[in-house]
């Protein structure tokens, strides 16, 4: 008898394992792990620290529909009280068709925050019948210098050749951002001080978003139909880099472009290693830049630069 109840236990696991739902179905986004990406949450002492992730999604062995979409998403949280700092609600980074790809592969390229606070990035694929997956990581970013009446960061630019191109400067924060997310966001655009456009023989120059150098790379930068355009002035100083170093108030960096007799301009010259420029903003706060290396080929030129600008 026990062998029987035994037997009839055995065909009913059957049975209920095989009327046992698959797991659902739908695309599939994984990250990949290796030594110098960023693939989960992490703590980031160095502001604006230059950071990749790589992802591969799929349709999950082709049981699943075509992917039809991936985005990258963004939002920005301060740690301090002044919420005119936050870039929230939700920006959209990046956002791009699949037009019904079975795979997919990305590389994200991006810099971090340089004020002292929280970004959570998030991946999502979409297939063709709706369904979504998404992967997600939360940056924290702890910078001893938010306390000060200026901020002091570095970051890179990348001079203005395509849409990824991170061209774009918001200067009070200190983000730097390539072209899709401004395309159609108007408070991005309202933020942006300073674009990284590329001069002849692999040279670049830096200029204010209404010179005709940031209208001419509008596909590049993303300027194209912007409602704000910034009108950042320029002027060229003769301050060498340890002299950048020693003003360390914001009433010497506001003195700075106040004292400087030259013309304020809209776009530089080509700009040289370790040159100091001062400029003010459309709200009339004041910055000094140091152009600490000229960096990338010249097809590809880039800068890292050092800033520091008034609260």
């Amino acid at each position: 008898m026990l062998s029987r109840f035994c037997f009839y236990g055995l065909l009913l696991s059957g049975l209920l394992a095989s009327c046992a739902p698959e797991p659902e179905s739908g695309p599939r986004i994984e990250f990949i792990g290796a030594t110098g990406l960023t693939s989960n949450d992490r703590v980031l002492n160095t502001p604006g620290d230059s950071l990749v992730t790589r992802l591969v999604a799929d349709t999950r062995d082709g049981k699943s529909a075509s992917l039809s979409r991936f985005t990258i998403t963004v939002d920005y949280t301060p740690f301090d009280a002044d919420t005119a700092r936050s870039n929230t609600p939700e920006i959209l980074y990046f956002d791009q068709s699949l037009n019904g790809s079975d795979a997919f592969y990305y590389q994200h390229r991006f810099s971090a925050r340089t004020l002292s606070g929280r970004e959570r990035w998030t991946f999502k694929i979409v297939d063709t019948e709706g369904k979504t997956s998404s992967r997600g990581y939360l940056l924290t970013v702890n910078n001893p210098d938010s306390l000060r009446t200026y901020h002091p960061y570095q970051v890179p630019l990348f001079a203005a050749r395509n849409a990824t191109s991170r061209s774009s400067l918001a200067a009070r924060d200190g983000l730097v951002f390539p072209a899709f997310p401004l395309k159609a966001n108007p408070g991005l655009q309202a933020s942006v001080d300073l674009v990284l456009v590329p001069a002849a023989g692999g040279a670049v120059t830096l200029a204010s978003p209404t010179d005709a150098s940031v209208l001419a790379a509008a596909d590049a930068v993303g300027a194209g139909s912007w409602v704000t355009r910034n009108a950042t002035a320029l002027k060229t100083t003769s301050l060498s880099p340890t002299q950048f170093d020693q003003l360390t108030t914001s009433a010497r960096i506001t003195a700075v472009f106040d004292t400087v007799s030259a013309p304020a301009v809209t776009a530089t010259e080509a700009l040289s290693k370790d040159q100091v420029l001062a400029f003010r903003t459309t709200n009339n706060r004041t910055g000094l830049l140091h152009v600490k290396t000229l960096f990338g080929t010249t097809a590809t030129p880039a800068a890292i630069v050092r800033v520091k600008v008034n609260e």
